[in-house]
C-alpha cells in the first residue's frame, strides 16, 4: 500500500501545522489543507501550505492563495528549486455534507536530487443521531463513492486518492486522535483510489453517532525515484475533483432486510436531517469543481484547473 507524505499528518507536526488534540477539537470540527513540499537531503521542506481547522483558524505559508476557510484550501507555486523549475498545485473544497473535491499536480523540469510532494486534504468530525427510526433497526450501511483519474509520466512515483472513515459512538475521540496518530483506532477504514466503498455500523437508537472522515488527493516523486530521472521531466496528477461523496446510508433490521419505512438521520448540532430512507436530504451542488474558477467560496483568484469528464 503506497502512501505519500501529505497523507501523514505526523510529518507535518514538526512544522507546527498540527494542533494538539484536546477538547477544542471535538465535533463539529473541520480540517482542510493543501500543501507542496520537497523531500531533500536535509529533510522535508514545506514550500507552500494553506490550511484551516476549527480550533486554530487559518495558516498560510507562501501559498499564493487567499487564506483557507472551512469550505476549502488551495496552493499554487511556479518556482525554481535547485535548478529545477517546478509547477505545483493542490486544492480541496467541500461540496456539501460529507462531500469533497480534491486535486493535486506537480510538473518538474530538470529533476534534481529531491522528492516532490503535493496534496489536498479535507476532513471533519461531526455527530449525527436518528431523528426518527423504526424500533427494529439493527444496523446501518454507509455507502461511499470516489471517482477521479490519475497520471504519472513517466510511469513512476505516486498519484492517487485515499478515503479514511470511521463511524460509531466515540465520546473520547477527536479528529486529531483519530487521524493525527501513529496508532489510529482499529475501526478506522482506509479506502484507496476510485470505487464504491461500504462501512457497516451496528446502531443503538437514541445514541449519538460520531463520524470521522478524511479525503485526500496526492502526488509524489520520491527521492529514490528522482535518482533515476535526474535532468528529465516528470508530471504527476491526481484529479479527484469529481468527487468523494457519502452517497447514501441504508438501514437494515436484524434479518438483513432493508428498511424502507420512513426514518431520518440528522445533525446533532443543528437538528437538520441529512439522510433518510430515500438517500441524501441535503444538496451536493453547493461548491464548484476546482476546474471552474476554483473555490469561489474562498474568494479571490485561485488555481485554474482543466475540467475533466469521467
Amino acid at each position: 500500500m503506497k502512501h505519500t507524505l501529505p497523507l501523514n499528518l505526523l510529518a507535518l507536526a514538526s512544522l507546527g501545522l498540527v494542533i494538539v488534540p484536546g477538547a477544542r477539537a471535538q465535533a463539529p470540527y473541520i480540517s482542510t489543507y493543501s500543501i507542496f513540499g520537497r523531500d531533500t537531503s536535509g529533510g522535508f521542506v514545506a514550500d507552500a501550505y494553506n490550511a484551516y481547522n476549527t480550533a486554530s483558524g487559518a495558516t498560510n505559508i507562501n501559498s499564493n492563495r487567499p487564506n483557507a476557510t472551512a469550505t476549502g484550501s488551495a496552493i499554487y507555486t511556479n518556482t525554481l528549486y535547485d535548478s529545477a523549475p517546478v509547477e505545483a498545485m493542490a486544492s480541496t473544497v467541500a461540496g456539501g455534507f460529507y462531500v469533497s473535491k480534491n486535486y493535486a499536480k506537480i510538473s518538474v523540469t530538470n529533476v534534481q536530487d529531491s522528492g516532490y510532494i503535493a496534496g489536498g486534504v479535507y476532513g471533519s468530525h461531526t455527530q449525527l443521531k436518528f431523528l426518527t427510526a423504526p424500533n427494529n433497526a439493527a444496523y446501518s450501511v454507509f455507502r461511499w463513492n470516489v471517482s477521479g483519474s490519475t497520471l504519472t509520466s513517466p510511469d513512476t512515483g505516486y498519484a492517487g486518492a485515499v478515503l479514511r472513515f470511521m463511524a460509531g459512538y466515540y465520546p473520547t475521540e477527536t479528529y486529531n486522535s483519530v487521524f493525527n496518530t501513529a496508532t489510529p483506532p482499529a475501526e478506522l477504514m482506509v479506502f484507496e483510489n476510485t470505487g464504491n466503498f461500504v462501512y457497516n455500523l451496528p446502531i443503538t437508537l437514541g445514541q449519538n453517532i460520531d463520524l470521522f472522515y478524511q479525503a485526500t488527493a496526492s502526488v509524489k516523486l520520491g527521492r529514490d525515484e528522482a535518482q533515476d530521472l535526474l535532468g528529465d521531466t516528470y508530471t504527476a496528477e491526481a484529479d479527484f475533483a469529481s468527487t468523494t461523496i457519502l452517497d447514501r446510508i441504508d438501514l437494515y433490521d436484524s434479518s438483513n432486510n432493508l428498511i424502507t419505512s420512513n426514518w431520518s438521520l440528522g445533525d446533532v448540532e443543528s437538528g437538520q436531517a441529512r439522510f433518510d430512507q430515500n438517500g441524501r436530504v441535503t444538496s451536493t451542488s453547493s461548491a464548484p469543481e476546482p476546474g471552474t474558477l476554483a473555490f469561489v467560496a474562498l474568494g479571490g483568484t485561485l488555481v485554474l484547473i482543466k475540467r475533466r469528464k469521467y
